[in-house]
Order: structure tokens, then C-alpha cells, then sequence
């Protein structure tokens, strides 16, 4: 009895206190948020409900299917589109599963109204694609007081909250499922990984823009995440199992992505402890290849 108070004792003192700091490196600042504001837009799931909204969605069927994920305490939805291709409907449970994030649209039906480029791929490499609105690229006009990481943070939970969901209604299983996107896309699909290392099993990040303070911001709620599971599940992941790549272009490239692309491999190797696979692509601009998809692909299956 001793022991097992003593270990109780031990994983809780693991759990790290926080100050939930705005990221500054985005140039968007919260001046006038307290610390109880901040703290409320990163709180353990647990405490900042979501509610998945997915529909009769029945496992085994194809189609499109509007989804989404609410936050009523701020009065926020993240939208998305669930595609599963009639080829693989009856299998559709065991296939891959692939989020993809959008890049810096901001236009709020990009998620669905400009991605036949990922359904033609989820097609032809038989996977469930899972298209979210980037709430980076759509809710920065809408929240000009986020930060990005607090932005990124709202498509990262409610692509969790869908995918649980999904995996509740017997649609998708766990074991592979992939975040995936392109420029601010892809440092949302970063950011949605290592969030939840319990659910995704990898991440791809083409050509994606960095900033260290968000990214730092996103691994703080990961961790609390992490550690709150931890106490009651000790076989929680790491992030450092994700699978995960990047990509970047040559001369052509965004010249801010040149700078940064660099920036997040540094970190998502040398403190996350990623094990990640990087490929350039020095006669390409800043497009999403089909190159650059099978890169990315190379990890999955």
C-alpha cells in the first residue's frame, strides 16, 4: 500500500506547473488577457469541453461527410469533411487515416470546397482523408487577441475530437492516423501531432512555417495532456515514436519558409527527439507535389 501511494505520488509530482504565456513571435499579441483567460484557452481537455458533431455516419459506407467540433465556452466550431472513397468503404476501418490541414486560406470552405487534389490521393492510396479548416488561416481575422499556437490549438483538439468519435462509431480504428499539411498547414499538422501522441502516430509537415514559441506553447498542453493520462494509464505515448517528415523547396521556396522549415527540423529533432525524415526538393517552389506526398507517404504504409 505504501508503494503504490508512494508511485500515485510520485507521477503526480511529475505533472509540471505552467505560465501560459502569449507566444510573441507571431506578431500578434494579447496584451489585455489575464492569466485566467490565457490559462482557459489551454486547459486539460478534461476542464475545456469539445463537442465532436459527426452525424449518422455508418462504418463501412462511402461518401462525403460534413463533421465538425464545438467549443461552447468560447462559442467556436472547426469544421471538417470526411472522405472515404468508394474503393475502400468495406475496408475503411483498417486503412490509413489522414488529417490534412489546409495553408493559409483564409478562406472558411477551403477545408472542402478546394481539396480534390487529397480526395484524388485518398483514392488512389486508399486512405480515409480527414480535411480540416486550418483555424490558424480562418480564425485570425475573427480572434485578432490568439496567438497561433492558441489558434492552432482549436483545429488540433477538434481534429481529436472527431477522430475519437469516428473511432467510437466503429468508422476509423487507431494504429494509423496521420496529421499531414502544407505551409501554416503544416505547422498545424505538427502541432496536432505531438498534442496527442495517444492518437496520431505521425505527423508530415511540406514546407511549413515555424515559430518556436507556439510550438513550445502546443508542447506544454501536450504535456499536460501526457501527464494527466499518465497517472491513470502508464502505457500513454511519447511523442518521440510519432513518424514524421519534411519538406522544402529550393531557390524558389517562400523565402520566409526557407528560414524557418530549418528551424522546426532542429527542434522537432533535437528537443522533441523525433526521429525525423527530411527531403528537399531543389527545383520546386512552394507547392504541395505529388513528389512530396509520396515522401510523406513512405511513412505510412
Amino acid at each position: 500500500m505504501l508503494y503504490t501511494v508512494c508511485v500515485l505520488w510520485a507521477l503526480a509530482s511529475m505533472v509540471p506547473v505552467y505560465q501560459f504565456a502569449i507566444p510573441a513571435s507571431n506578431g500578434l499579441h494579447a496584451q489585455n488577457m489575464d492569466d485566467w483567460e490565457r490559462a482557459s484557452l489551454f486547459h486539460r481537455d478534461t476542464t475545456d469541453p469539445v463537442v465532436a458533431e459527426i452525424g449518422g455516419i455508418s462504418p463501412r459506407t462511402a461518401g462525403r461527410f460534413e463533421v465538425q467540433a464545438v467549443f461552447p465556452r468560447r462559442n467556436i466550431s472547426v469544421r471538417g469533411l470526411l472522405v472515404v472513397p468508394a474503393g475502400i468503404a468495406g475496408e475503411a476501418p483498417e486503412r490509413p487515416v489522414i488529417v490534412f490541414l489546409h495553408g493559409g486560406e483564409n478562406n472558411p470552405e477551403y477545408y472542402h470546397s478546394n481539396i480534390e487534389f487529397m480526395v484524388q490521393r485518398a483514392t488512389r492510396y486508399r486512405f480515409v482523408l480527414l480535411s480540416m479548416q486550418n483555424y490558424w488561416a480562418v480564425g485570425e481575422r475573427l480572434h485578432p487577441d490568439m496567438s497561433v499556437a492558441q489558434l492552432m490549438y482549436h483545429s488540433a483538439r477538434a481534429a481529436a475530437a472527431i477522430l475519437e468519435e469516428l473511432v467510437a462509431g466503429g468508422i476509423i480504428q487507431r494504429g494509423r492516423i496521420f496529421s499531414v499539411g502544407h505551409s501554416s498547414g503544416g505547422f498545424t499538422a505538427v502541432a496536432a501531432a505531438i498534442m496527442r501522441p495517444d492518437l496520431f502516430d505521425g505527423f508530415g509537415a511540406n514546407k511549413a512555417n515555424f515559430y518556436e514559441a507556439d510550438l513550445a506553447e502546443i508542447v506544454t498542453v501536450g504535456e499536460e495532456l501526457y501527464y494527466h493520462r499518465l497517472r491513470n494509464d502508464l502505457s500513454v505515448r511519447s511523442v518521440r515514436i510519432l513518424r514524421a517528415t519534411s519538406t522544402l523547396g529550393g531557390a524558389s521556396e517562400a523565402e520566409r519558409v526557407k528560414h524557418q522549415t530549418p528551424h522546426l527540423r532542429a527542434y522537432v529533432q533535437n528537443i522533441l527527439g523525433i526521429d525525423l525524415k527530411t527531403r528537399d526538393y531543389p527545383s520546386e517552389g512552394h507547392s504541395y507535389s505529388e513528389a512530396n506526398w509520396q515522401f510523406f507517404w513512405s511513412v505510412v504504409e
